[in-house]
């Protein structure tokens, strides 16, 4: 969806820029927030683009643009929290690495190669459509291959921007097309010539990094969701490649660790887990980082699988476990144990376990799954209400005795408990590798129902949204104001003083 409507988005936004009529902004700050809402990979081509043709129509409509871009991202603060954006900016975005230290690189990068592209920009004569056709395909030919490097096993990752590419082709063409109808402007030998070796050279990167992925049949993901369906009981499952995204449309009640996309992930330490799961060599720290976070089975993807990503570096590792499906296609679902989602724990162990400092950390992982294994008998019964209620049920608690649970933290969880003949005072507690540690301060026997609701950055959000979507509405009104505190604005009041 997001690709089908950023053509639509990118003519808005253009004709915002170029024209600033009330009518073109409401439409490009609505477009854009709806692509943001729709599709959060797409939105990134959004920005390169807008900053594409930011260039090409000029810096003197920076200020309209940060305008735009302003009103966009306050109107869709009622689902970007402040909480999400830093989920997005510090999750594994690429090869394990968080968007904020990606983002701090390309800048750097973009810096390094200024002069060239002012170089690129002043062939263009004013002519914003040859200027973008050249900016577009420059800047996602610099970023496919800036992925690839990063690591060229992972299709998932460089391929991303592959359909920005051919539409970059389908321009330079286009441009092509008019050097060949006889049009005197554009017969200038260095500017055809250049473009032409710029789609060259686009042309034969989409050969080299592969041809658009065909879509076909599922065979594998609806197999895989048949299979854990019958065998998972509630128990959380892991995933990797299309499977993982598949498995939320096919069985979207079954919990698995990240989700779709690696961006939902919560888990401070998904990322870490995930390189040991599927690169590590090592086959206990995979079983530990499994158990830490509470996964009862993992699917498994050999090289001879249909599963179209194979992640695993080396699959061989987890036939220890008990295999409880294969096929001969190469994929296998193994159930690891001791990975229940409840545990009853000691308090004052909890004390003494520190943070991993990364992946391999073995020796404080192990210590964290050792306080786990303090009572592998007497197991608390969980069930989801809903996807923001939990129900913990635990018998005969003792003195000094709470519960770990799989769940990853947050202060939105709040929970209520009945305990037989006793007052209870629940704390909700965050343990070192992210999950809820109940305290329930008393013994007996426990049951607990944890609720996340509404934290103060989701209401801060809905008025943030709130007021942005007035500001659209009496734009006319504001924008004297408003321009007042545009760049170009801020520059000619400085050039008046002096």
């Amino acid at each position: 969806m997001g690709l089908a409507i950023l053509p639509l988005v990118f003519l808005f936004f253009w004709q915002a820029l170029d024209k600033w009529k009330h009518f073109w902004i409401v439409l490009a700050v609505t477009f854009s927030s709806f692509l943001f809402l729709s599709d959060y990979v797409t939105s990134i081509s959004f920005l390169i683009g807008a900053l594409v043709i930011l260039i090409s129509l000029g810096w003197d409509k920076l200020g309209r643009a940060l305008i735009l871009l302003v009103l966009v991202f306050l109107l869709v603060s009622f689902w970007y929290t402040p909480s999400y954006i830093q989920n997005i900016l510090f999750s594994p975005s690429l090869a394990g690495k968080p968007l904020k230290d990606i983002l701090t690189g390309l800048i750097r990068f973009f810096i390094v190669l200024l002069p060239s592209l002012l170089a690129v920009l002043a062939l263009k004569k004013r002519r914003v459509e040859v200027s973008f056709c050249i900016l577009w395909l420059f800047l996602f030919l610099f970023l496919t291959l800036l992925y690839f490097l990063t690591d060229p096993d992972f299709l998932a990752e460089y391929s991303r921007f592959f359909p920005e590419i051919d539409v970059g082709i389908a321009l330079a063409f286009g441009f092509l097309g008019v050097v060949a109808i006889g049009s005197k402007f554009y017969r200038k030998t260095l500017l055809v010539g250049g473009l032409i070796v710029l789609v060259a050279v686009a042309f034969f990167a989409r050969l080299i990094f592969g041809l658009p992925i065909v879509h076909v049949p599922l065979k594998v993901e609806p197999e895989i969701t048949d299979q854990l369906e019958n065998i998972s009981k509630g128990q959380r499952v892991y995933l990797s490649g299309s499977t993982a995204f598949w498995f939320n449309f096919f069985a979207p009640d079954i919990p698995q660790v990240r989700g779709g996309v690696d961006q939902a992930a919560i888990n401070p330490f998904w990322a870490h887990a995930s390189y040991q799961i599927r690169e590590g060599e090592s086959l206990q720290l995979s079983e530990d980082w499994l158990r830490a976070l509470r996964v009862g089975f993992v699917v498994v993807h050999d090289k001879d699988s249909n599963e179209y990503y194979h992640d695993f570096k080396y699959p061989e590792k987890f036939t220890k476990f008990d295999q409880v499906f294969g096929n001969n296609g190469g994929d296998r679902i193994y159930r690891v144990q001791g990975s229940e989602l409840a545990r009853i724990v000691k308090k004052d162990g909890l004390e003494g376990l520190k943070k991993p400092k990364d992946g391999s950390d073995s020796e404080n992982l192990g210590r964290y799954i050792s306080w786990l294994d303090y009572d592998q008998q007497r197991l608390p019964q969980v069930s989801w209400i809903s996807p923001s209620q939990i129900a913990v049920k635990a018998s005969d608690l003792k003195e000094g005795e709470g519960i770990s649970l799989g769940v990853t933290w947050d202060p939105g969880w709040d929970a209520q408990c009945k305990m037989q003949n006793a007052k209870c005072k629940i704390r909700i507690l965050k343990d070192p590798i992210g999950n809820i540690f109940v305290d329930p301060a008393t013994a007996g026997d426990l049951e607990i129902i944890l609720r996340h609701g509404s934290r103060i950055d989701n209401w801060f959000g809905y008025v943030l949204s709130l007021g942005a979507f007035l500001a659209l509405i009496f734009f006319p009104k504001l924008e004297p104001k408003l321009k007042k505190l545009t760049p170009e604005s801020l520059r000619k009041e400085f050039e008046e003083e002096e």
